[in-house]
Formats: structure tokens, C-alpha cells, sequence
């Protein structure tokens, strides 16, 4: 579980780009010391939706420049 719980805080650190001291003590409480179930769920789906919308982005983004450079191959032709 602390395993699961490590990687959680991680992914969320990293959607927000980093985050400050308080706001790690926060996430410890939630945690740890208070265990807010809740919280923690709550914290999971605004990850896994932000990682979602972020695989979706990357994907339209790759086909956007395959389809760019499928048509600079057939302008070239």
C-alpha cells in the first residue's frame, strides 16, 4: 500500500509541476496521519484524468505530424 501510495503522491507532484513545503506536510497529513480515504480517491481520478487527457493530447498530436509529413512527402513527389 505505502508503495501505491508513494506513486500516487508522485504523479500528483508531477501534474503540478512540483509543489511547496506545506503543501508535501499537506499531502503527508492526507496520507499518513489522517488517512482521508476520501481525499486520497479524490486525488486518484484528478490524476488519472489529468494523465488521460494528456496521453489523448500526445496522441492527436503525433498523428497531426504524421499527417504533416505524409503530405510534405506527397507534395515533394
Amino acid at each position: 500500500m505505502q508503495l501505491s501510495d508513494n506513486d500516487l503522491k508522485y504523479r500528483f507532484i508531477k501534474m503540478y509541476g512540483g509543489i511547496s513545503g506545506n503543501e508535501l506536510d499537506t499531502l503527508e497529513v492526507v496520507f499518513y496521519r489522517g488517512r482521508d480515504k476520501t481525499v486520497i480517491r479524490n486525488i486518484r481520478n484528478e490524476v488519472e484524468d489529468f494523465e488521460y487527457r494528456t496521453r489523448v493530447r500526445a496522441e492527436k498530436f503525433e498523428k497531426a505530424r504524421l499527417l504533416q509529413q505524409e503530405a510534405e512527402e506527397l507534395s515533394c513527389k
